[in-house]
């Protein structure tokens, strides 16, 4: 299948998911993070644009009854909970406006396979409501590129600005929307080597999920978004300490996945750097 592209078909690649084991609150966090890479500066985004500035008012007009509350809280309310809402979200989503042509684009990428495009196919038509902007004029601003620990430590400082509902999970969710929004951001492949990691302390492979992970390390009474740091952290020193002194430039982890790499001590890890 050809990689979707833009807001809308990413979002509706989420569905099944979010179906089976998410909810609205894990919804809103990939949504968010999205929304924070395009707010500090993130490219050409329409469909992001259109669903951010008129969706609230959208699902407000929608239940004019549940008055000022955000979409979220709303679509809660009305389909009966937070993982039971997921349904009546998309079923919105899918009236509001971009998302039937995303639907359309993505069912015609499959059809082509890996890599297919059919020659001179036509653009797809915007979606009723979101403007076809033309490119801009003139370069757009540079893609926001701060590091997974300036996140954390911006949400240390601002605990009401957390994604979700608060948890060091939905932070992991938020991560993955940003990543989505720009994949070669350092933030997302930066969390997602921090994940064996949080798995290697914690002396398990049974699951991805931060909020389980950080648990152990968490002392009492401490917020877990400290102890995430702090791990973060103590992985960054490992690496300058094994290969970074090796390297000028200080990217990604030099961690051996396994075997014997001289010069590396050995770390029990998980094989997979993705928790997908």
């Amino acid at each position: 299948m050809i990689p979707p592209e833009g807001f809308a078909e990413h979002l509706l690649l989420l569905k099944s998911r979010m179906e089976r084991r998410g909810g609205l609150r894990e919804l809103r966090a990939w949504i968010d993070g999205w929304e924070s890479h395009r707010m500090h500066g993130g490219g050409h985004d329409p469909e992001g644009g259109y669903f951010f500035s008129h969706f609230q008012n959208f699902v407000r007009a929608s239940y004019p009854e549940a008055g000022l509350k955000s979409w979220d809280d709303i679509v809660a309310e009305k389909g009966g909970g937070d993982r039971e809402g997921v349904s009546l979200f998309f079923e919105l989503f899918e009236k509001f406006g971009p998302a039937k042509q995303a639907r359309e684009r993505l069912a015609e990428k499959s059809s082509y396979g890996p890599g297919k495009v059919r020659s001179g196919a036509a653009k797809p038509k915007a979606a009723p409501g979101v403007p076809d902007q033309a490119p801009r004029p003139v370069p757009p601003p540079p893609e926001p590129d701060p590091s997974l620990d300036e996140i954390i430590t911006g949400f240390i400082e601002e605990p009401k600005t957390r994604p979700g509902d608060g948890s060091v999970g939905a932070l992991q969710i938020y991560l993955k929307g940003w990543e989505k929004a720009s994949p070669r951001a350092r933030a997302g492949w930066q969390a997602r080597h921090f994940t064996p990691w949080l798995q290697y302390h914690a002396d398990t492979r049974e699951t991805w999920d931060w909020t389980a992970l950080v648990a152990p390390l968490t002392q009492e009474g401490e917020d877990p978004y400290l102890a995430l740091r702090r791990a973060l952290r103590a992985l960054h020193a490992r690496e300058r300490a094994v290969g970074g002194k090796y390297n000028g430039e200080f990217g990604a982890p030099v961690i051996p996945r396994d075997g014997d790499t001289r010069g590396m001590p050995n770390l029990r890890v998980a094989r997979s750097n993705t928790d997908e």
